[in-house]
């Protein structure tokens, strides 16, 4: 057992299956993730919104925030009746690349210009020869968002996401995005319709936080 494993074990965070001989996450991460959540003014109100979209439109709606290279989720209501949704299983906490989802660029937009260039610039060296075309994506994906406040991307074929992203009450970048099934001849007109869906729920997410920070400064 490696240190850092023996640490872990120690501190409650995995415990060892005797029956598979291998270590698992110990409950206490549940707790951890309400934790965060609490944080988080408003967080509540957030979910609810987005429980609400998901529902009445029958879409994927996800709430996630930037980690690294990646995107963890923070709400994730698969809603869209279509196969590939049913067959992909995204939940809290599943992680996705930042570089290659609509949810990650939009982050990656509005991230402070040093942070944004750091990550691009690890990203380079990541992908090495093929950062041509993946950096020339994101670069669409930055541009496509500052012009008009979200931007798209095909990460698993037929499916679309469209993204966006907030700055909560202490300035941390949180993204939020749609995604469904379409057609090549029906993505204009798809996204043209959910699209101010979108800007409109982060909007409601953004002022929500906003006010319920009012309201802790305030008691």
């Amino acid at each position: 057992m490696s240190r850092l494993t023996r640490s872990l074990v120690d501190a409650g965070f995995l415990q060892y299956d005797l029956g598979t001989k291998t270590y698992r996450l110990a409950a206490v991460f549940l707790s951890l993730s309400d934790a965060f959540q609490c944080a988080t003014p408003g967080m509540d109100v957030a979910l609810d919104l987005i429980r609400k979209m998901a529902e009445h439109e029958k879409i994927n709606v996800g709430l996630a925030i930037p980690d690294q290279h990646e995107m963890i989720y923070i709400a994730a209501l698969r809603k869209s009746e279509d196969g590939i949704s049913r067959t992909r299983r995204l939940v809290p906490g599943s992680r996705v690349p930042i570089e290659a989802t609509a949810v990650g660029r939009a982050c990656l937009a509005l991230l402070p210009d040093a942070q944004r260039d750091e990550l691009l610039q690890q990203l380079a060296e990541k992908y090495r020869e093929k950062w041509l075309k993946t950096g020339s994506d994101i670069l669409h994906s930055v541009n496509e968002f500052t012009r008009v406040g979200f931007c798209t991307a095909v990460w698993l074929p037929g499916l679309i996401g469209i993204g966006t992203a907030i700055r909560a009450p202490d300035r941390t970048v949180y993204g939020v995005n749609i995604s469904f099934q379409f057609e090549q001849e029906s993505r204009d007109q798809l996204v043209e319709r959910y699209a101010p869906m979108l800007l409109q729920l982060a909007h409601d997410i953004q002022h929500a936080w906003q006010e319920k920070a009012k309201l802790e400064v305030a008691s």
